[in-house]
């Protein structure tokens, strides 16, 4: 009887020996038995696992295109292999290059598609693993995209040259997420443009730099003709190029001069990494946008000789979501300061959606003489806008209300319209529509 452990020892003639590994690991133990009677042998040999060991190595990998304009055919490749003690990685990227880096970039002369292969080995405690796996890329279609800048009516320096230079941002949209890829400065005659930029729904943001002469009379804008990026129009790079992409700035409201002070920082909840630098912050009274400060390296923000009155804030960073701040100043308490206005990377604040945080709503009396009384609860302190229609839509009364938190009630007076039937609507400060109601005046 002879036994075989398999780890270079001496043999052992013991019928039922014990052994020792000094590693652990799988060894091949074999046994041999021969009969001194008969002269018949026989051999049976077993892997035997000893200790704590590992399954074998997996290759697996994860790759991402480059979105930057310009980067065209630009990969990362990130190794996602599973086992222990692999030590070697072997890329073969189908276009007849090679890389031995665990986690390479690789751009590729040529569009088509490519089947790339990660090989992947090393040498362990259960011996030699290796293992191969291969994945097809297609690389994206590329194209260009372009249009004009305007300040109103007509693009920055033309006709006549305005001493005006755009910051224009390009951003990638997936669903509702908006990604930054690029961004430059552009003043010749309007005109923008991002050159081999990877087929895909795209949105332009376009605001004038610090030095531009026009600096503090034209809101920034999404494309189209937008302040907020939720309402941005999306440019699909899919077939062709794209030059008509327009931005249209609206001119900023001149605001009468008062003795208000509101300032504070921009806080972002989640946590995520976002530069808070130049960011926009705008001033809203009646869900319109009468002013916008930008903030420092910090994300502070201020506006002074603000008249007295209730306003809301609201930051504006593309593919943020913003609350909506009230503030009231009066003519004892004519100043908010070190404010907190908190953004998150999810709709967290309702802001953008018609879901109302307006509860148990009661309009009396109806039908109404003098006045109309709409009570309801809130569950946080907001600035809201009451609007009276008349049956063809047409705007009869509007009034903004510094709204706290818990119960309320708006008196609006309407002796001054004449008798028939009217809706009331309540709307947010970015004027989006909460709650409507039907009521007669006689």
């Amino acid at each position: 009887m002879i036994w075989d452990f398999g780890d270079g020892t001496p043999f052992s003639y013991e019928t039922n020996p014990l052994h020792t590994w000094e590693q652990a690991g799988i060894y091949h133990v074999c046994l041999a038995i021969i009969s001194n009677l008969t002269g018949c042998q026989d051999v049976m040999c077993l892997y035997i696992t000893v200790g704590d060991t590992i399954s074998a190595c997996q290759a697996d990998f994860n790759f991402l295109v480059d979105s930057v304009p310009g980067n065209t055919n630009h990969y990362w490749f990130i190794d996602s292999s599973t086992g222990i003690n692999i030590s070697s990685w072997y890329w073969d990227f189908g276009d007849g290059t090679t890389s031995f880096i665990r986690n390479p970039d690789h751009t590729f002369a040529d569009s088509g598609t490519y089947d790339v292969c990660l090989t992947i080995s090393g040498q362990g405690n259960t011996g030699y693993c290796s293992s191969s796996v291969c994945k097809s890329i297609i690389t994206p279609a590329y194209h260009n995209l372009g249009g004009q800048v305007f300040a109103g009516n007509f693009p920055i320096n033309n006709p006549d040259f305005t001493g005006d230079t755009a910051l224009v941002r390009l951003f990638k949209k997936s669903g509702n997420r908006l990604t930054e890829v690029a961004r430059a400065n552009f003043w010749e005659y309007g005109y923008y443009f991002f050159i081999d930029v990877m087929e895909g729904e795209y949105v332009v943001q376009a605001d004038l730099t610090p030095e531009s002469n026009a600096y503090t009379s034209f809101m920034p804008a999404y494309s189209g003709d937008v302040p907020y990026w939720q309402q941005a129009q999306s440019f699909s790079l899919s077939g062709g190029d794209v030059f008509d992409a327009d931005v249209v700035m609206s001119a900023l409201p001149t605001m009468e001069n008062g003795p208000g002070l509101i300032s504070g920082q921009v806080v972002c909840i989640d946590n995520s990494l976002v530069d808070l630098t130049e960011r926009i912050i705008y001033l809203l009274r009646d869900g319109n946008i009468v002013s916008l400060s930008h903030t420092d390296t910090l994300g502070n923000f201020m506006f002074s000789g603000v008249p007295l009155g209730a306003y809301t804030l609201r930051a504006e960073i593309a593919g943020k979501y913003s609350d909506a701040l009230a503030v009231n100043l009066t003519e004892v308490d004519n100043q908010a300061m070190l404010l907190q206005l908190n953004i998150s990377s999810s709709n967290v604040y309702n802001i953008d959606d018609t879901d109302s945080f307006v509860n148990a709503v009661k309009l009396f009396p109806n039908p109404a003489t003098d006045n109309i009384n709409l009570s309801f609860n809130l569950d946080r302190q907001t600035t809201l806008v009451s609007e009276v229609y008349t049956a063809t839509g047409i705007i009869c009364l509007s009034e903004t209300h510094f709204c706290p938190n818990g119960e309320n009630k708006l008196t609006i007076n309407v002796s001054s319209l004449k008798p028939g039937f009217y809706l009331i609507a309540l709307k947010s400060a970015q004027g989006a529509i909460l709650l409507t109601k039907k009521f007669s005046k006689i």
